[in-house]
């Protein structure tokens, strides 16, 4: 929770983007997995609708930024010339795609249903929490995203849409089934049974610091029977919390800092403190509950679902690493190659070429920049 009380701080990585031309007959598949083909137009409709829209490129660019716990966003996405894409942006969609196509694939053989109307239904639900869940996480930061999952999905082809309900839902069903699982709705009620305590309301209070040393201090006080709020009061470097006796909030299972709370806390008792928590600029907090209250299954269900899907997909990486790295793929050349190393499995982009080899380079550039540019950037772009 600590790391979420500031905004996000973080640049957006700016690649090199420039248009290569393609001489000869363009393939009519981006690349082949297993022996199906992935279509080039699929590709190309999917970049030209994601690349149009500012919302869904602000969606993308806040789903980096969590990822990456805020150290980057969304690279460089359209090229210098028109209809021209980087290779950053398309390496992303390529290696989605291509992974879409291999769970298509491992489910058919492992007798998984295809998802019914119920499941793509509940599967739209998922997509659409997830995503409100991603932009809660930016919300307030120089990087926010004024639109909701609805407006934003309402605003995309229905295509684009419907393949991304049907990944969702496909997904969710590759993980539970290699995880050992059910996601269903009776499965869903038994999990909150059994772990109803990991959906509790919890409030804090906290006391942040510049060092360990004074943490360290305070803890040990406490320890010796110290009233939290007078230390916060008395201590903390937080003025809002401080104004309050250190109070900071409570937080259900649908706020955006809610995982984050529970990392930090966990199972934390009423009354009990946390150990020193490192948090942003070399400070420290203590985190304190000062409330738990159990939050009533109704409501939760789609939140619920969520908690256990990203469990399945920690337990099954293994079986998704697996299809990549003994996947026949092969990869129409003006998008890179496909390498499987022991650490991983993906798309390589093109190499870009060198200097010498590109005829006035700079042209290739809006206003002329200059050709050592051009030539770090020639080959990252392409039209799909």
């Amino acid at each position: 929770m600590h790391r979420s009380v500031f905004a996000i701080v973080s640049s957006i990585v700016v690649t090199a983007a420039v248009a290569v031309g393609i001489a000869y007959a363009v393939p009519s598949n981006a690349a082949v997995v297993n022996g199906a083909g992935l279509p080039v137009s699929v590709v190309q409709t999917d970049l030209d609708a994601v690349a149009n829209n500012s919302a869904y490129l602000c969606y993308l660019n806040a789903s980096a930024l969590v990822r990456s716990n805020g150290s980057s966003g969304l690279s460089a996405v359209k090229g210098a010339t028109p209809g021209s894409y980087s290779s950053s942006f398309v390496t992303l969609w390529m290696n989605q795609e291509i992974t879409r196509t291999l769970l298509e694939q491992k489910a058919a053989a492992a007798g998984i249903p295809t998802p019914s109307a119920a499941d793509l239904a509940q599967a739209r639900t998922d997509l659409a929490s997830s995503i409100d869940s991603t932009l809660a996480q930016v919300s307030g930061s120089q990087y926010q995203c004024p639109v909701t999952a609805a407006a934003l999905l309402g605003g995309m082809p229905k295509d684009f849409v419907d393949r991304q309900v049907g990944a969702q839902a496909l997904s969710e069903a590759f993980l539970a089934h290699s995880a050992g699982i059910s996601i269903t709705p009776a499965a869903v009620k038994a999990y909150y049974e059994a772990n109803t305590s990991k959906f509790d309301k919890i409030c804090l209070s906290g006391i942040l610091v510049s060092s360990k040393a004074t943490a360290d201090s305070l803890k040990s006080q406490l320890a010796a029977g110290a009233d939290f709020a007078t230390l916060a009061t008395q201590n903390s470097i937080d003025a809002q919390s401080k104004a309050q006796g250190g109070a900071i909030g409570c937080f259900g299972p649908t706020s955006s800092q809610y995982q984050s709370v529970l990392t930090d806390v966990g199972s934390l008792k009423v009354g009990e403190v946390t150990d020193p928590l490192a948090s942003q600029g070399g400070s420290y907090v203590l985190l304190t509950v000062t409330k738990r209250t159990t939050t009533p299954f109704d409501g939760l269900a789609t939140i619920i679902r969520r908690t256990m899907v990203a469990s399945a997909a920690t337990k099954s990486s293994a079986a998704i690493s697996a299809l990549l790295h003994s996947a026949q793929v092969s990869v129409n050349p003006r998008y890179g190659t496909w390498k499987a190393s022991a650490s991983s499995a993906g798309l390589i982009p093109p190499a870009a070429p060198a200097t010498a080899s590109i005829p006035n380079a700079a042209a290739n550039l809006p206003g002329g920049a200059p050709a050592s540019s051009a030539a770090s950037g020639a080959s990252s772009s392409t039209r799909g």
